[in-house]
């Protein structure tokens, strides 16, 4: 008996394969064998006796064991630039990264009611969220049927934006941020007619000991036939939300799968790239204690209420990204300070996953927003530091933020394609104003380079300056240090 069971389980391992295929999804005697061999409780007369809850909970386990044998013969994408959502339960940032990151042209959500009837459902209502991605039911009707939703990339001063109550203010604040353009929003219009040949579509198929199976499948409209489908036990409106090979939703694992030509031009994006320092800042802090030392003037700037917490506000976020990009217009290219990145090297953090700081160049030209990476991703951490980036004149400098009594903290900074120009020490002398130990922004004007501590909590900010004409003189002991037996040109 033992034989016969190790038997028929190698015979799954065959069948889960051959039932992704389009020919056995359709076969309803191939889901039932399956159900019937793959464990002894499982028999479609041993299903019948259990409890509801259980019979559900093993229809459910064994629609993830089928839909992940599917998903393996999947299409890596499917070239699709709009789509039919019957669902309507794609989460916030699906339809971000869909619409705005993958540059879809629409989705077309077909809503659901809500469960007291007074609102349509056009998104998943996650966590917190429950009340929003709707709108209300009263305003459908006077958009002709209003079957759907269209829901579209628009330029925020054209467009007719999702109202402020319709969806989280989370989601709201991403289309305003990079790589969102300024003005970006998500917007909506009614129609009866989407203008598109796929459709993310349910379909019943068989009932196994009481319980219901279907599929969720991208539909080609005009041929009338799946490109792609998952076995499901999900039964609309309810539907299950996952992750992108997460076949507890098969629904969200398809619409993952959907990416237009990248060729396409996306109107409302700039690229995102990163390029690796070289030499590393670790190999720069090696070798410190033989950069030279730069005296620094220090000044005081007045106590500003708010200045501190200002700094990283959504407001002044969405503010410096509009004059990064007026900035590009004008020169080609921008520099934009985004929200407060350092990143804290420390014994309990002994990988590095390859983040960049807050300050990122925009070449506009490419419409490319461009960080630095400081050290290769997967670096053993060999020590201790906290450190930030800001984007000035074309370049990267690089600073400790948090300074130690005793230390000398480092500046360093690097050009627009990762090389380093220049290194420094400047003598440590940390400035305790309540919030933080040192710097928290770098920037570069036509003499001098400025680390800015803000003001905060009832006291001034600091300025260390640094004369321009002081790192030149040293330019030839730098290249020394960093470059043995090279010459500074």
């Amino acid at each position: 008996m033992i034989e016969k069971i190790k038997f028929l389980r190698n015979i799954i391992s065959v069948l889960l394969v051959c039932c992704a295929t389009s020919s056995c999804t359709s076969n309803t005697g191939g889901l039932a064998f399956l159900w019937s061999v793959t464990h002894p409780v499982d028999t479609i007369e041993g299903l019948s006796k259990l409890p509801a809850e259980k019979r559900r909970q093993e229809a459910y386990g064994r629609a993830i064991t089928k839909c992940e044998a599917e998903e393996k013969l999947l299409p890596q994408s499917l070239e699709i630039d709009s789509f039919i959502d019957e669902g309507a339960a794609l989460r916030g940032d699906l339809i971000y990264e869909l619409l705005l990151k993958r540059n879809l042209k629409a989705i077309y959500v077909q809503p659901q009611p809500t469960d007291d009837g007074k609102a349509l459902r056009y998104a998943y209502p996650d966590g917190d969220h429950i009340g929003r991605f709707t709108y209300p039911a009263a305003i459908a009707p006077k958009s002709a049927s209003a079957k759907y939703i269209k829901l579209e990339l628009h330029n925020g001063e054209e467009g007719n934006c999702l109202p402020a109550d319709w969806t989280p203010l989370y989601i709201q604040d991403r289309y305003k941020k990079p790589p969102a353009l300024p003005k970006t929003c998500l917007a909506y219009s009614f129609t009866d007619n989407p203008q598109t040949q796929y459709s993310l579509r349910y379909n019943k198929s068989q009932k196994i000991a009481g319980e219901q199976f279907g599929t969720w499948s991208i539909v080609d409209l005009l041929a009338n036939q799946p490109i792609a489908s998952l076995t499901t036990v999900d039964l609309p409106p309810s539907v299950n939300s996952g992750g992108p090979s997460d076949c507890r939703s098969p629904y969200t694992v398809l619409a993952w799968r959907i990416k237009p030509d990248p060729s396409r031009r996306n109107l409302f994006a700039v690229k995102q790239s990163i390029v690796v320092a070289s030499p590393s800042f670790l190999e720069l802090i090696d070798q410190k204690e033989s950069l030279p030392l730069v005296q620094t003037r220090t000044t005081k700037t007045p106590f500003v209420k708010g200045e501190w917490e200002a700094g990283s506000s959504n407001t002044a976020l969405h503010a410096r990204w509009q004059e990064a990009v007026d900035e590009g217009i004008r020169s080609g290219v921008g520099h934009y300070d985004g929200q407060d990145a350092g990143h804290w090297f420390s014994s309990d953090y002994r990988i590095y996953e390859g983040a960049h700081g807050s300050g990122r160049i925009l070449d506009w030209g490419q419409r490319n927003l461009i960080g630095l990476q400081l050290v290769e991703t997967g670096t053993q951490i060999r020590t201790g530091i906290n450190w930030d980036v800001s984007a000035s004149e074309g370049g990267f400098l690089v600073f400790t933020r948090e300074w130690k009594k005793g230390e000398n903290p480092l500046v360093a900074r690097y050009n627009i394609n990762g090389s380093l120009d220049w290194a420094i020490q400047i003598p440590g002398a940390p400035v305790i104003n309540g919030c933080g130990f040192g710097p928290r922004q770098a920037l570069s004007t036509d003499t001098e380079i400025l680390l800015k501590q803000p003001s905060c909590n009832n006291k001034e900010g600091t300025v260390w300056r640094l004369p321009k004409e002081d790192i030149s003189f040293y330019k030839t002991q730098i290249v020394k240090v960093l470059n043995p037996g090279t010459s500074a040109r």
